[in-house]
């Protein structure tokens, strides 16, 4: 009777590790902070990666998929930043929970997202390319995402080197280089500076690299009438929205997106856009802008930023309309009055 219970113990031991053993591969998500086979998976890999190359940075797991075995095993895409240049490699880890033990047994590069990445790069790295710095982007755009923040960094170079808070893009280009190069021409004052920016998402770099003056104030003035007369067609269909501003008045403006005004707390609002309307407030007063106060405020999305700003100067409470061109350092007060 014995013999026959641990026969029957034995086949129903050899069909579950058989079953498991065969376990299908499927796609996971892949949480280590959550997951703690997750994290001892993690680990491993990232020993290993640290053994080839102490420079090595992991910068994300692009997929993963798992296999019940007699433990678990990975099979991992993972990204690594290695010496500047992102690279993608390829894992497979074999994990024991309960002995709690993690084990790598393949890492190495994928070969076949290497081969298709030189062959998309060889014609265009190191080749660079004009585009239009006014132009409508795709909001999930590299360029639309890093647009604001150029300018932001632009802005703190010109205030560090005391060349005024203004600004124009006369030209844009860009260089795929171990990242993406900005090279921007700029006018600040009439004179021409070319600014290079480089962009490393995987690190979150996004710093000048250079800074200098390229052109005369003739040349600028040129190079500012070219502009012009190339973006003469596209401001035709701008023309009924355009801002009431001189200085601007013949260059192109961003087609019209319209949202709802929605309150907001002006304090919260980023640094650039708050100095941009309490200076439009200040110019259209002829007072100083710290004198200044804010009580509430609204905003919309229409040819930029609209504000609805009622605020007090003095003892006494106004409200403004005013717009605001982040990007290209525009502010327009449209009404403003005491209440």
């Amino acid at each position: 009777m014995n013999k026959i219970l641990s026969l029957i113990l034995i086949f129903i031991f050899v069909a579950f590790s058989s079953s498991i053993a065969s376990g299908n591969i499927k796609a996971k998500n892949f949480n280590p902070e959550v997951n703690p086979i997750d994290k001892l998976a993690l680990e491993a890999l990232l020993e290993n990666a640290a053994q080839m190359d102490a420079e090595m940075e992991l910068v994300s797991v692009i997929s993963c998929e798992t296999q019940i075995v007699s433990g678990q095993n990975y099979f991992l895409t993972l990204a690594f930043n290695v010496n500047g240049q992102v690279q993608q490699y390829k894992a497979e880890v074999y994990v024991v929970p309960w002995e709690q033990n993690a084990t790598v047994m393949r890492f190495e590069l994928d070969q076949e997202f290497l081969q298709k990445n030189q062959e998309e790069n060889s014609s265009m790295d190191g080749g660079i390319n004009y585009f239009n710095w006014y132009e409508n982007q795709q909001k999930d755009s590299i360029f639309y995402q890093q647009k604001y923040d150029m300018v932001k960094l632009i802005n703190q170079e010109l205030q560090n080197r005391e060349l005024g808070s203004n600004f124009k893009v006369v030209s844009a280009q860009t260089q795929v280089v171990s990242g993406i190069k900005y090279i921007l021409t700029i006018l600040v004052d009439n004179q021409e500076y070319q600014v290079e920016i480089l962009s490393q998402i995987w690190n979150d770099v996004l710093k000048i690299t250079s800074f200098k003056k390229v052109q005369s104030e003739e040349k600028t003035e040129s190079a500012l009438g070219n502009l012009r007369k190339q973006y003469r067609n596209q401001q035709q269909a701008f023309e009924k929205n355009q801002l009431i501003e001189e200085d601007n008045s013949d260059l192109p403006i961003p087609q019209k997106q319209v949202g709802a005004f929605k309150s907001i707390n002006f304090d919260e609002e980023d640094q650039i856009i708050k100095n941009l309307v309490l200076r439009g407030i200040a110019e259209k007063l002829d007072i100083k802008q710290d004198s200044v106060k804010v009580l509430s405020a609204s905003r919309r999305v229409v040819n930029g930023l609209l504000y609805e700003i009622n605020f007090t100067y003095d003892g006494i409470e106004y409200t403004a309309d005013i717009q605001v061109v982040p990007y290209k350092q525009i502010v327009n007060v449209l009404h403003l009055v005491q209440v």
